[in-house]
């Protein structure tokens, strides 16, 4: 059958199913699994839109404090790295971690609020496509997580950004190339997808800055000397936090600063 000369509105039809159809078939799925029994650590990179709250950002993934490692950017908060433990489904075989939804809005469908506010974290939701939102509604959902084959200690769930490369993921984690494209299957590293979700091996646990740490380096005057900073430069993470400390403060960070054993942070609590 040909479109030509079809009237204008079966063409619109057309389009729109073709547009919904790729959307649903290039959606990320989640990483297989075997192992129903595993239960692994695991990592969410999370872009915090600005109306998300740090509270609202730990109701939202059901984590405490203590889960969140912060990268910290000119204008705030970058990236959150959120820790959540990570299982393989019985149902499905593939891994997915738990968490709960708040409804805060009546306008729209439960689905795309979800998906939206995740930032391509969550799961399709199951039977919520055409769900009226209702606010303080609860819904129950999952979300990407990864475990590793053995190779590496812990994988990062990240959605792919405009700007973003194997290339340049791979020097911002401190990782090689060959690893994110081998425990991604990618050929070509010159053919991804902004959008799509990757996952990132890490050999590290992210452990530089969460805020219970920042807390209690700025209020009790915790003193941070060389031999932090020298361990930081094989910490990726902790390395980038080390530079978010000075900046805030106004310090000047390198990787090679040497701070004298009395030096200390004053500043007010970042959670104030």
């Amino acid at each position: 059958m040909s479109i030509v000369g079809a009237p204008l509105p079966f063409v619109l039809t057309l389009l729109v199913l073709l547009v919904r159809s790729h959307s649903v078939f290039s959606y990320p799925t989640p990483m297989n699994c075997t192992d129903t029994s595993r239960l692994c650590t695991s990592f969410l990179a999370f872009k915090p839109q600005p109306n998300q709250t740090l509270a609202l950002i730990q109701s939202m993934f059901d984590v405490l404090p203590s889960d969140i490692t912060v990268e910290e950017g000119s204008n705030g908060f970058d990236y959150l790295f959120i820790r959540k433990n990570c299982s393989c489904l019985s149902t499905s075989k593939q891994y997915a971690t738990n968490t709960t939804f708040t409804v805060r809005s009546n306008e729209g469908f439960v689905n795309d609020m979800a998906l939206q506010a995740y930032d391509g974290l969550a799961f399709l939701l199951p039977n919520t496509t055409r769900r009226p939102a209702r606010v303080g509604a609860v819904v129950s959902l999952r979300l990407f997580c990864g475990c590793s084959s053995g190779l590496w200690n812990y994988l990062t769930s990240y959605v792919l950004k405009d700007g973003d490369s194997v290339e340049s993921l791979a020097s911002r984690f401190g990782v090689s190339m060959d690893s994110i494209e081998q425990v991604n299957g990618i050929e070509n590293p010159d053919n991804v997808t902004v959008g799509a979700l990757y996952y990132i091996p890490l050999n590290s646990v992210l452990v530089c800055c969460s805020f219970f740490t920042v807390v209690f380096v700025v209020t009790m005057h915790k003193v941070i000397d060389f031999r932090l900073l020298r361990w930081a430069s094989e910490c990726s993470f902790l390395l980038i936090c080390c530079k978010a400390f000075f900046d805030r403060w106004g310090r000047t960070f390198t990787p090679s600063t040497v701070l004298p054993s009395e030096s200390i942070f004053h500043g007010r609590s970042l959670l104030g």
